[in-house]
């Protein structure tokens, strides 16, 4: 009997162990996507976007004939 108490015992043991891990995974999920997303909107705000400025000069093309 003590054995069979003991192999019940663990194996809800481990059903609640695969659970709260279950539950603590997803919290820290949700935490760093929160983060991401903050960090990715803060980002935008501080690092304008920079347009490519047109060279003045055009660039030589050298062909193999030349």
């Amino acid at each position: 009997m003590f054995y069979w108490g003991l192999l019940i015992g663990l194996i809800i043991g481990a059903n609640i162990g695969i659970v709260v891990a279950g539950l603590l995974s997803r919290s820290k999920k949700d935490e760093r996507a929160a983060l991401w997303k903050q960090d990715a909107s803060d980002y935008v705000a501080n690092h304008p976007i920079k347009r490519k400025e047109s060279s003045p000069q055009p660039a030589a093309r050298h062909h193999p004939s030349d």
